[in-house]
C-alpha cells in the first residue's frame, strides 16, 4: 500500500513538473506577438487560439532550477526516476534515440516542440460547445431525477446519454482543428 501511495505521489510530483513547464508564461515585450508567432495565420472568426511559445527556454530554465534540484533529491522522486527508466517503454525510446535514421526524425520534432505549438479551432466549435453543454445538462439531470425516484443513477446517465447522442444531426462533424508547430531549421522539416 505505500509503495503504490509513495507511486501515485511520484507521479503527482511528474504531473506537477509537466503542469509548469506547459503553463503560459507571458512573452517578452521585445518580440512582436503578430509577427513572431502562428497568431497572423488565425482567420479572424477562429472560436479559439492558443500558442506555447519558447517551450525550450522555458524546459531548460525549469531543468536547471534548485526547485528541480531539489525535486530530484527527495526519495519518492529518485524511486519514480528509477521505475520510469526501467520500463519498456523508455528502453525502447533509448533504442529509438540510437538509430541513425530516426535521429534525424526525432531532432525535427524536438525543434518544432520547442518553438512553438499552436492550437486552433474554427466558430464551428462553438456549436460542439452548445451540444456538449445539452449533453451535460441531460446527463445531470437523469442522475440526479433517478438518485432522487430511487432509480439507478448510472443506468439513468447511460440513457441520458444515449437519447441525447441520438438527437444529434446524421451529417455532424468534428470541427476543423488544427495543431501546429514553429521550426527553427525549415530545411530539415522538408
Amino acid at each position: 500500500m505505500m509503495r503504490r501511495t509513495r507511486q501515485y505521489l511520484g507521479y503527482l510530483a511528474l504531473w506537477c513538473g509537466v503542469v509548469a513547464l506547459l503553463a503560459p508564461t507571458p512573452v517578452a515585450a521585445q518580440s512582436d506577438v503578430f509577427k513572431d508567432s502562428a497568431l497572423h495565420f488565425i482567420p479572424a472568426d477562429a472560436a479559439f487560439y492558443a500558442s506555447l511559445q519558447r517551450n525550450k527556454e522555458q524546459f531548460e530554465a525549469l531543468k536547471n532550477s534548485k526547485a528541480w534540484a531539489r525535486l530530484k533529491e527527495l526519495g519518492y522522486m529518485q524511486d519514480l526516476i528509477r521505475e520510469i527508466q526501467n520500463s519498456p517503454p523508455f528502453q525502447q525510446w533509448q533504442f529509438v534515440q540510437q538509430n541513425p535514421q530516426l535521429q534525424a526524425l526525432i531532432n525535427v520534432g524536438l525543434d518544432g516542440l520547442a518553438n512553438e505549438i499552436f492550437f486552433y479551432g474554427d466558430a464551428e466549435w462553438t456549436q460542439v460547445g452548445r451540444a456538449a453543454q445539452d449533453l451535460s445538462m441531460a446527463m445531470n439531470t437523469a442522475q440526479i431525477q433517478a438518485a432522487l425516484s430511487g432509480g439507478n443513477p448510472q443506468q439513468a446517465q447511460l440513457k441520458a446519454l444515449i437519447e441525447a447522442l441520438s438527437g444529434l444531426p446524421e451529417d455532424a462533424k468534428i470541427p476543423l482543428t488544427i495543431v501546429g508547430f514553429k521550426f527553427s531549421q525549415k530545411q530539415n522539416v522538408q
